[in-house]
């Protein structure tokens, strides 16, 4: 129990800093897409992604439409485009089926904020010390300040003395 607690504390010390770099990155990518569209296209033109107005989404155009579509307009290329100031985020997850596309959007303040709650604890765990000095069993881990029996009462493993009784007051 004792190792699992040390093991446990160790990744958490090890992981803080990567955990704080992906918070600030995504948080960087949900301030980016405010302002900037980014859209990657299929060679073939059925399947699109897109980073912006704050979301991350999936397009799948069905072929039949996608000609129909075409010869309306020109479709946007690949890249990356400049939003306009009229445009708002998007707050919520959009999940769209019709005749003529799936659309699936995610909005990204979802994994910045849930980055930003882990990051958080990865500090908060890691930043708690433990206290090295109180007497602990090798096995469970118990705290045995005062005990003077020399037998761990929460496993039964033997304890050697470590003369905490007269620590204590005990005589």
């Amino acid at each position: 129990m004792l190792a699992t607690y040390r093991l446990r504390r160790r990744v958490f010390v090890a992981s803080r800093w990567p955990m704080t770099v992906l918070a600030a990155g995504t948080i960087a990518i949900f301030a980016l897409s405010t302002r900037y569209l980014v859209l990657w296209r299929s060679p073939d033109g059925h399947c699109a992604v897109s980073v912006g107005r704050g979301q991350v989404g999936v397009f799948m155009f069905q072929r039949d439409v996608l000609i129909n579509v075409v010869k309306g307009r020109e479709l946007r290329p690949s890249g990356i485009y400049r939003l306009g100031s009229a445009r708002g985020i998007d707050w919520g997850f959009v999940l769209r089926h019709d005749f003529r596309h799936d659309d699936v959007r995610m909005p990204l303040w979802l994994p910045a904020a849930c980055a930003v709650v882990a990051a958080s604890v990865f500090w908060f765990v890691s930043r708690q010390r433990s206290d090295d000095t109180v007497p602990r069993c090798a096995i469970c881990g118990y705290n045995l300040t005062g005990n003077v029996s020399g037998v761990c009462p929460e496993c039964g493993t033997p304890v050697p003395p470590t003369g905490n009784a007269k620590r204590e007051g005990t005589f």
